[in-house]
């Protein structure tokens, strides 16, 4: 998944006054989280395999502008169910084709 744009903001720490920069864009991170949290890895595409339907995640959010919205941070695969590919097309399909 990824962000349409690089988004980075610059601004002075609250607390030490230490210029920071943080980017709002790119990807989103996603963490293999199915052999529990002590054992948790960034999910690769390659060795861990695309995303099916019914897999189960959980989310991490972050507010900004003062909670005037969300963003979705990271994801965090907990019970991973491979993509199956079907290349079948119902007459249900034809609704949204």
């Amino acid at each position: 998944m990824k962000r349409m744009i690089s988004d980075i903001k610059s601004f002075n720490d609250r607390k030490t006054g230490a210029p920071v920069e943080i980017d709002y864009g790119g990807p989103v991170g996603v963490v293999n989280l199915t052999n529990d949290t002590d054992n948790k890895s960034w999910w690769t595409f390659t060795e861990d395999g695309p995303l099916g339907n019914g897999t189960e995640a959980k989310v991490q959010f972050e507010l900004y502008a003062n909670g005037a919205g969300i963003r979705l941070v990271n994801i965090g695969v907990t019970n991973h169910v491979p993509f199956e590919s079907t290349n079948t097309v119902t007459e249900d399909d034809k609704l949204f084709m």
